[in-house]
């Protein structure tokens, strides 16, 4: 299966797990995968995590809305950004959980698998009057909710450069 058909697949999930969710109050989570379900391929996205975003600027103190949040996976055969989602914050610097395709849990408990157990995605972020923060190696865990909290700062007065901030996630978790 290709990445743009898993993106649609787990799109469709989320809108079927969004409408389930608006109706109860409390929804049975998805069972765990039994030994046979386990996809052949390790880098297979069969698993399914959380995203929630959090814009702010003046070190958490003012909740950003309008800030558009684009979601890109790196297709790993071709090495090519692939769109995933995109959304908008609201009045308290949020957006909506996004639902992200990931590597199945069950490769945490295989010591000798070379493969993460999670896939990482970028973030971009704009708004005009900031600087764009792209946020590189989000990572996103089967079956987890992941808060990724964006500081947002404001652009100086006539600024001419690229206006470009880039975090790289992966090194911040290698500190």
């Amino acid at each position: 299966m290709d990445i743009n058909e898993l993106i649609k697949k787990y799109s469709e999930e989320s809108m079927k797990m969004a409408e389930r969710s608006r109706f109860c109050d409390v929804c049975e989570s998805e069972p765990e995968p039994d030994v046979d379900d386990k996809p052949s391929d390790n880098n297979e996205l069969s698993g399914m995590g959380i995203l929630k975003v959090r814009a702010f600027s003046g070190k958490e103190a003012f909740p950003e809305k309008d800030v558009l949040i684009r979601v890109t996976l790196k297709d790993e055969q071709t090495g090519e950004e692939k769109f995933v989602a995109e959304a908008t914050t609201d009045e308290s610097g949020e957006i909506e959980p996004l639902n992200l395709p990931t590597r199945p849990a069950y490769l945490s408990l295989e010591p000798q698998s070379e493969t993460p157990a999670f896939a990482t995605y970028t973030l971009e972020s704009h708004k005009d009057g900031f600087y764009t923060i792209i946020n590189e190696n989000v990572p996103i865990f089967d079956k987890q909710t992941s808060l990724q909290k964006l500081g947002l700062i404001p652009l100086p007065e006539n600024y001419e450069g690229d206006g470009i901030i880039t975090y790289d996630e992966e090194s911040q978790n290698n500190l």
